[in-house]
């Protein structure tokens, strides 16, 4: 997992780290949303704030970028789908700049929800939503809690558990087989058998641990200064919105 750190929950003692998931989530909900309308002097001044925070967390970049090529192909492939899609020219600038222009926008989004994974215990995250979602009436909010906190621990696992049965494959010589069927059913077979497997194991350690939905939620008050940090974040953000 050392080179398969992308969202993950990496350790650390920064502020990042320490700052309650109840502001950080609402600040990653204000970003997300900000990031929509931004041109370019937004993007660039978002992009300086998110190296900042990323230096703050004193994150693994060299590991984090190597595991991040899939996420640079996703993002090339938009680039060229929407400079076609405007305009059939490849050369024309005007498109180019825009469809640059998403897909940094996409980059961003995407660069910081992977900063709130890396520096967010799952845990955390999950009694942050329940925190959110109690006062509201017929929504069972751990429950909903738990499924937002297993997919996004799953995920990675399920990253894992594919590089872990691509590299069993290829010490077996099994991708030189020449037969793309034959290695996408080497692949996705015992991913899935393992991903099941998970599954059952995850819901046998619920039960034994007597998983109910209708226990209370105590958690400690939020802290003064964790609240200016979501003010900063706010007006950074209309900073960004007035640049536009």
């Amino acid at each position: 997992m050392a080179d398969r750190l992308m969202l993950h929950y990496f350790p650390g003692n920064t502020p990042l780290h320490h700052w309650d998931a109840r502001c950080k989530f609402p600040g990653l909900m204000i970003v997300t949303l900000s990031l929509l309308q931004m041109d370019v002097p937004s993007l660039v001044l978002f992009t300086l704030v998110f190296f900042a925070a990323f230096g703050v967390a004193r994150l693994p970049g060299r590991a984090l970028l190597l595991s991040g090529k899939p996420w640079l192909l996703f993002l090339a492939i938009i680039f060229i789908v929407q400079v076609f899609f405007q305009h059939p020219s490849f050369w024309d600038l005007p498109h180019v700049k825009a469809a640059g222009i998403v897909c940094w926008r996409l980059a961003l989004m995407l660069a910081y929800a992977i900063l709130f994974t890396l520096v967010t215990k799952p845990r955390e995250m999950q009694d942050a939503i329940t925190w959110f979602l109690r006062p509201l009436p017929f929504l069972p909010a751990r429950r909903i809690a738990m499924m937002v906190s297993l997919t996004v621990k799953f995920l990675p696992l399920l990253l894992d558990q594919f590089a872990e049965v691509q590299l069993a494959v290829k010490s077996r010589m099994g991708n030189r087989s020449g037969r793309s069927l034959r290695h996408i059913k080497t692949l996705c077979l015992p991913l899935f058998r393992r991903s099941f497997i998970r599954c059952d194991e995850l819901a046998l350690a619920l039960a034994a641990r007597g998983y109910r939905e209708d226990l209370p939620l105590t958690l400690p008050r939020i802290r003064l200064f964790h609240v200016l940090a979501l003010l900063l974040v706010g007006v950074v953000a209309l900073a960004g919105a007035l640049l536009n």
